[in-house]
């Protein structure tokens, strides 16, 4: 990673506890990335339908897109919704989880598949988790193609308070039902890693869909 030019420290036993107060004692090792960064979603994407609208792009909230359309010599032409006929002269299938049904619409095949994924949500809490922690197995399940239910803890706390807890993956189609295997699971693996989330409360579990490939690869 460093001769890729990511930033990355090598952290030893004895200074984990440094970084992070709350870990568990034990702990082999980690690696901290300084650089490392990420945005709130909903925000990230607010804005960027702003950007998107003052370039000119018109929004449709709530239109499933139900055919898309051909002129006679087969080429795309737009798309329809229940409400409406959009002529274009391209499409872009940005569909995420559900570009396998646009592909399909459009006469190709594209094998995206979804991978349910939970996230639980504590309490409000006093500052405990500096940093979003990972373990290590984390890496090893995002990168495989099992179809069973994988889950690895990923701990980060908010500047509101609760604290994060994650993740798991399984390829359940489109099922948004609690897996209560799935939450014993993330919630036992998180207090392994921080000892004083075991008497904290779970507020709310939500859960969503990642796009999936066999490939592991983007699809452009």
């Amino acid at each position: 990673q460093a001769r890729s030019g990511v930033a990355v420290e090598e952290v030893g036993p004895d200074g984990l506890h440094g970084r992070e107060p709350h870990l568990a004692p034990g702990l082999a090792g980690g690696f901290h990335y300084p650089e490392d960064a990420q945005v709130q979603p909903a925000r990230a994407a607010a804005r960027l339908l702003e950007c998107a609208g003052r370039a000119g792009a018109r929004l449709f909230l709530g239109e499933e897109v139900t055919a898309v359309t051909t002129t006679p010599e087969g080429r795309v032409s737009g798309v329809r919704t229940a409400r409406r006929r959009l002529l274009t002269g391209a499409v872009v299938n940005a569909a995420g989880t559900w570009a396998g049904r646009i592909a399909e619409l459009a006469g190709s095949y594209l094998p995206v598949q979804p991978r349910r994924g939970f996230v639980l949500v504590t309490e409000p809490l006093p500052p405990l988790v500096r940093h979003k922690v990972y373990a290590a197995g984390y890496v090893a399940d995002v990168a495989s193609g099992d179809a069973g239910l994988q889950t690895s803890p990923v701990v980060e706390g908010t500047p509101a308070g609760p604290v994060l807890i994650g993740a798991s993956r399984e390829r359940v189609g489109f099922d948004r039902r609690i897996s209560a295997e799935a939450v014993q699971r993330l919630a036992a693996a998180a207090t392994g890693l921080f000892p004083v989330l075991a008497q904290v409360r779970v507020l709310r579990v939500y859960c969503g869909f990642r796009p999936y490939l066999p490939d592991h690869l983007p699809a452009i």
